[in-house]
């Protein structure tokens, strides 16, 4: 699996609108070298992809909403991805599954708390609790962050705190395995500490194309001390597949439309979690996509781009979109720079 997406093309001209300017590569999964365990990486950011390759231009991703702080006891996918701009559909409720999966390894434990799955996305939260001589922090980060970052008061350091305590200071990484297999190709992570030796994370990833599954997925659990010793925890599950609402093809009235790109049929799914909308983009190169996309009848959305999949074709994909498509479809293309208009292209549902 290589495959790269686009999101700046879906940057908004409206504050509707969420996922902004960056390009990254999705590279072949390998959690046991992930390159942000290291003790002194220190991320502000709270959801990002776990193979950020580079950053094109200086904007900001938001691919995955921020999530906002949390009552100590929530540990649920609904309290872990509300944001202040959006919740998740109340049909999610009756696809979320829970669970009580869980693994050991010497003072720590790891629990499988729920899980959702659709066409476009997996999230996982889990449960993290250390031992007494614990104090569990995030991956992104070190001794030198301050203790307010999992809950406490005070300007201290993570690591001053810890030596005061007499307790190991350990970061904390989860992250689905056999993302192959699950059509996941990018991922965002959270956590929320509810006290210093317990972490409640959720696990999203982004999934290509339209393939079910179902049965047994896996999370890993990573934990590296302030020495860079790491230990990991593997916590199997079972997941299950929502079943789509509706689904339909749409015809776009001016396939060539867009310079070097043609435009073809769009596939639009209404999951539980949202509208899912695909289709296929032929493009000459990476460079014919030099444009924002906006959708007029999706209000916002939780990721999606132009993506570069295994079989060499570039396909449009948006996910979790919210709003109301019936039988028509209207797609907005503005140049990056001038925002002047470059096409408008409306897609019709094939009866």
């Amino acid at each position: 699996m290589n495959r790269k997406l686009i999101s700046k093309a879906l940057g908004g001209i409206d504050d509707r609108f969420i996922a902004e300017a960056l390009v990254y590569e999705k590279k072949q999964s390998s959690p046991e070298r992930t390159s942000k365990m290291g003790r002194y990486e220190n991320t502000n950011a709270r959801g990002h992809s776990r193979h950020l390759a580079a950053l094109i231009l200086a904007a900001c991703l938001v691919f995955a909403l921020a999530v906002t702080a949390y009552a100590a006891n929530a540990f649920g996918i609904r309290d872990m991805f509300r944001s202040e701009t959006r919740e998740l559909p109340q049909e999610v409720d009756s696809y979320i599954q829970q669970h009580t999966e869980k693994a050991e390894e010497a003072d720590i434990r790891c629990r499988i708390d729920e899980s959702y799955c659709d066409s476009g996305k997996v999230m996982v939260t889990l449960t993290v609790l250390g031992g007494d001589d614990c104090i569990l922090a995030s991956e992104w980060d070190s001794p030198d962050t301050p203790v307010s970052e999992i809950g406490l008061d005070g300007e201290q350091t993570l690591g001053d705190y810890a030596r005061e305590q007499g307790k190991q200071l350990l970061f904390v990484f989860a992250t689905m395995r056999d993302t192959e297999e699950l059509g996941i190709f990018e991922e965002s992570y959270d956590c929320e500490h509810p006290s210093p030796n317990e972490m409640h994370i959720l696990v999203m990833g982004t999934r290509m194309g339209t393939g079910a599954i179902a049965g047994e997925a896996k999370c890993g659990v990573y934990i590296q001390d302030a020495e860079g010793y790491q230990k990991h925890i593997q916590v199997p599950f079972t997941l299950s597949q929502a079943e789509a609402e509706d689904s339909g093809i749409f015809v776009p009235d001016h396939p060539n439309a867009l310079p070097g790109i043609t435009i073809g049929n769009a596939t639009v799914t209404k999951e539980a979690s949202g509208i899912k909308v695909r289709w296929k983009a032929d493009a000459v190169d990476q460079m014919a996509f030099n444009f924002k996309t906006t959708v007029e009848e999706i209000t916002q959305y939780n990721g999606g781009g132009y993506v570069l999949e295994d079989d060499g074709c570039w396909y449009f994909e948006l996910y979790m979109g919210q709003g109301e498509i019936t039988d028509i479809m209207t797609f907005h293309f503005t140049d990056w720079d001038s925002g002047e208009t470059i096409a408008d292209v409306v897609f019709t549902r094939q009866k």
